[in-house]
């Protein structure tokens, strides 16, 4: 009788434990289901950062670098958001925390180990929404030149613009061709730049934005034609 009573006991403690997790589980798929449009139901654009010194702008991008990758859910949202707002606003600005100056020497994250995996970070983003998130990509590259390290590639933007063409083309559309030209010359910019793997690239990027925007394939075309016409 004793080992009947233990094992009701024991199978209603299961019972209860597992239901216990499933309001836990159900929170959790709750959280993660909430459109990433609500992480900004508060505020339309993002609001600009103040940081005493490009140090501490560092300092914080790798705390909420830090805290967005040990976070879940609804959380991590939050996370990102502050990660994305404390990012830099323009090409100069990614070039005083990120680039090297020959006057002012290495910017805080020019040696970091974690320098890279800052930008790169952000060039994965998913939880902003793509008005924001594209505004401020597009506007780190504009008058964007390739300085190695760091200071290269677009930072990332030509992955984008071969998987989110759509998105990144409405983005795209809203600057001055000359700001445009500016970002696809810095999307192929290098030491050598005509190579075969950047002619490839080229070619898969015109071709998709010539079924979205004619302007835009155009400009894609002014900044490769004289980018390869320039000498280093």
């Amino acid at each position: 009788m004793l080992r009947i009573y233990t094992v009701l006991i024991g199978l209603l403690f299961i019972s209860c434990a597992e239901m216990v997790e499933k309001k836990v589980v159900d929170k959790v798929n709750e959280r993660d289901q909430v459109d990433k449009k609500t992480v900004f139901a508060s505020i339309e654009d993002c609001k600009l950062y103040s940081f005493k010194t490009y140090q501490q702008q560092a300092d914080y991008l790798l705390k909420f670098l830090e805290k967005a990758k040990e976070s879940k859910g609804e959380i991590k949202k939050k996370w990102e958001q502050q990660f994305f707002c404390a990012f830099p606003n323009s090409f100069e600005e990614m070039k005083l925390v990120f680039g090297y100056d020959d006057d002012l020497g290495a910017a805080p994250l020019y040696n970091h180990e974690k320098g890279s995996g800052v930008i790169k970070y952000f060039s994965e983003l998913a939880s902003i929404p793509d008005s924001i998130y594209y505004k401020k990509y597009i506007a780190i590259n504009i008058g964007g030149k390739w300085e190695a390290d760091h200071i290269r590639e677009a930072f990332g933007f030509a992955d984008a613009l071969e998987s989110d063409t759509q998105a990144v083309a409405k983005a795209l559309s809203m600057y001055t061709d000359e700001e445009i030209e500016s970002v696809f010359r810095f999307v192929f910019d290098g030491p050598h730049p005509n190579n075969n793997q950047n002619l490839a690239r080229y070619n898969h990027i015109k071709s998709e934005l010539e079924k979205i925007d004619l302007r835009l394939s155009t400009a894609c075309t002014n900044s490769f034609t004289q980018l390869l016409t320039t000498s280093y």
